[in-house]
């Protein structure tokens, strides 16, 4: 009875597996999943995800849920947009026009329908890898196809630059924009390589493996570090460059913990320290030689600062001035989530021949849009996603520490953390999560870097074994 119970949760846990994968692929393939007919799709696959995970608890009379408290903020943010839409703003205009006037705390109403909408969606997917995304060999799989996926895309979405910078394979005219790959915004292609980059550089310098194998990792790293540069984004460029410096910082730390660091001392350590510092300038260097090689000299020169502009902040300076008289105006609620687009006319001290939609800044935008309550939410998202990783992270280095063993799902946690690093920097200079597959990757990097994962029976290795390993 009870094998019968264990094989009808796993042939459910399997296809709502599947489902978050296919969501993983189709949403950035979608155009970044940005159009309606792509959420709408999204929407359906969630949909199927809550349907299979009633089945399952019906079928084995028990519902399985990761209570992480990651979740809350997310459901904080959702309970602050349903409180803008109810009716409670006085309103004088109504004998005086035509049409109701908005009565409503969003100055949005339609806009934050959306944006509740869409968080539920973030929060039935956050909570669906939380609980069914637990196991090493999922983990496996699911590493594996990302990095590959990721650096297939990025070849893409090079082939895209070189045969047709103004379109998207002659499939989708983009106006106002410069896309790259299948992304309409480059900017927010970039910040998708860059979390991807993070995963991957997390298991370069932190996965005891063989060479061939981090050998694949580089090609992707450098598949993926070309058709970033070949973005120019020059926030991107800063937060690899942050992404970077976190993923070194936090392996040195952890490295002295775990059971390679007990088994070799650290002059002997220095050589490895050296050839992964030499790689990664060999990286850089390829990335710099091929991106000329290609005449993408241009982008790099601008993603770097080295080309003149009128305006080095592009206009930012002046949205961020907005958002905050917004914030300044309405600082407990905001004005609705979503609604920079329609609120920024009436602060805008510009001719206003420009529709902007965005403050470009992630942190800002929540201020004008929920006030201090909805930035209390995306603060303490960001605590508890550093505090649950960290101690993820060490009770992992820890029982590695004891036990020699395949330490890739520590290897995994410091590179999506460090993902997750790339993204939160860069929302300082655009808004990359505002494009829903970057969402769906960043919310999917969070549940890598803080979940307790059920790990395969550890295979035991000796001294010479590990010598062995290291010199192949």
């Amino acid at each position: 009875m009870e094998k019968e119970k264990s094989y009808k949760a796993s042939i459910f846990e399997s296809a709502i597996f599947s489902l978050i994968c296919l969501i993983l692929f189709f949403a950035p393939i979608a155009y970044g999943a940005v159009d309606s007919w792509a959420l709408g799709i999204i929407a359906i696959l969630i949909f199927l995800i809550c349907l299979l995970w009633i089945f399952r608890a019906w079928k084995t009379k028990e519902f399985i849920f990761n209570n992480s408290p990651l979740q809350l903020p997310i459901l904080g943010l959702i309970l602050i947009g349903l409180i803008q839409l109810l009716p409670l703003r006085s309103n004088n205009l109504s004998e005086a026009i035509s049409v109701p006037a908005v009565n409503s705390l969003s100055l949005d109403p339609h806009a934050t329908k959306l944006a509740v909408v869409l968080l539920a969606i973030y929060l039935i997917f956050f909570s669906s890898t939380l609980t069914f995304v637990r196991d090493e060999k999922r983990v496996r799989k699911l590493f594996v196809l990302i990095i590959a996926f990721g650096a297939l895309f990025a070849f893409v979405g090079i082939l895209q630059q070189l045969t047709d910078r103004q379109t998207i394979f002659g499939l989708r005219i983009v106006k106002d924009a410069m896309p790259f790959g299948t992304f309409v915004n480059r900017h927010h292609f970039a910040a998708f390589m860059v979390m991807l980059n993070g995963l991957a550089l997390g298991l370069i310098y932190n996965w005891t493996v063989t060479r061939d194998k981090k050998l694949l990792l580089w090609i992707a790293v450098a598949l993926m570090s070309i058709a970033l540069a070949m973005t120019g984004s020059r926030g991107a460029w800063l937060s690899f460059i942050g992404s970077v410096i976190f993923l070194l910082t936090i392996s040195s730390t952890v490295q002295k913990n775990t059971a390679l660091a007990t088994q070799i001392s650290e002059s002997e350590n220095i050589p490895k320290k050296i050839k992964l510092a030499t790689g990664f300038l060999i990286l850089l260097f390829v990335v710099f030689a091929t991106t000329i090689f290609l005449g993408k000299d241009e982008f790099l020169a601008r993603g770097i600062g080295l080309t003149s502009q009128e305006d080095i902040s592009s206009g930012r300076f002046h949205f961020w001035s907005v958002a905050l008289q917004i914030f300044k105006d309405y600082p407990i609620l905001g004005t609705g989530l979503d609604s920079y687009a329609t609120v920024f006319p009436q602060y805008d001290t510009w001719s206003g021949k420009f529709r902007v939609e965005r403050v470009h800044n992630d942190y800002l935008q929540i201020l004008a849009d929920a006030g201090l309550l909805g930035f209390l939410c995306i603060g303490a998202f960001i605590y508890l996603l550093f505090n649950q990783s960290f101690q993820s992270i060490k009770d992992l280095s820890l029982f590695y520490r004891r036990k020699s063993a395949d330490n890739f799902l520590l290897a995994v946690k410091i590179g999506a953390l460090t993902g997750c690093v790339g993204i939160m920097i860069h929302s300082f200079f655009d808004f990359p999560l505002r494009t829903n597959s970057n969402s769906f990757y960043f919310l999917l990097l969070s549940t890598l870097a803080v979940n307790s994962f059920q790990r395969e029976a550890p295979e035991v290795k000796s001294q010479a074994g590990i010598d062995s390993e290291e010199a192949r």
